[in-house]
């Protein structure tokens, strides 16, 4: 990915690193040319794309499943609930079955019902 087509950039800098620019000029240059050399070096992007579900569902080289069920609770501290429903909106407007349930004050290990796991492999199964 060239750093045309980087989703970073310099204007992208994190705000942590631009507030120390004029306090500390000489941190923020060794940090800023840090920072330029992940977002241009291409090994780094491949790797951020990696981690990304996006990446996979999007890329066309990829098998990917043809329903998805995500649980997440409004009290997840290991994700933010933006992040799992526009994944399921992304899926779903690639013609692929997802299923978003958030639970109510929930953490993210109990973000599910008794038996809804099973109820839902049922009924994609059994359909």
């Amino acid at each position: 990915m060239s750093r045309r087509g980087s989703p970073f950039t310099k204007h992208s800098m994190p705000h942590a690193l631009e507030a120390i620019r004029e306090a500390y000029p000489e941190e923020y240059n060794k940090y800023d040319q840090a920072y330029l050399d992940d977002v241009t070096n291409e090994e780094v992007l491949a790797m951020i794309a990696y981690y990304s579900p996006f990446h996979y569902v999007a890329d066309g080289n990829t098998d990917v499943a043809g329903h998805f069920r995500i649980c997440v609770g409004t009290q997840d501290r290991d994700t933010a609930t933006t992040v799992s429903a526009t994944l399921a909106l992304f899926l779903q407007n690639q013609g692929i079955d997802a299923v978003y349930d958030l639970f109510w004050n929930q953490i993210h290990t109990d973000a599910d019902l008794d038996g809804a796991f099973e109820a839902w492999v049922d009924s994609i199964c059994l359909a």
